[in-house]
């Protein structure tokens, strides 16, 4: 299961660079015409969405390796303030993404 969700995350972002270049080469061509269609800026809109998401899994990965090292050190002793704090920080983010 592992290694399908590695792949999935492989694929969106090679999906992603293909739309970046491909947006880029049209910016570049079109120059100010680019922004004059609407479907243009919503495709700016979806890249920004996925540059945000992976910003987020990125975010997430790190937090969570911090606070399990932080648990390793304190020999299961947790701060339970500080990872309660967390875990609202993250679904915080996670449901003003999803609004």
């Amino acid at each position: 299961m592992k290694t399908v969700v590695i792949l999935a995350q492989v694929l969106f972002v090679i999906v992603l660079i293909y739309m970046m270049v491909r947006e880029s080469i049209k910016v570049y061509k079109l120059r100010k015409k680019y922004f004059a269609e609407f479907w243009n800026g919503y495709e700016l809109f979806v890249i920004a969405v996925c540059i945000s998401a992976i910003a987020m899994f990125g975010l997430r990965e790190v937090w969570g390796r911090l606070v399990l090292s932080e648990i390793g050190d304190n020999k299961g002793n947790v701060r339970r303030r500080q990872i309660q704090e967390f875990i609202k920080y993250v679904s915080d983010l996670t449901d003003s993404y999803m609004e």
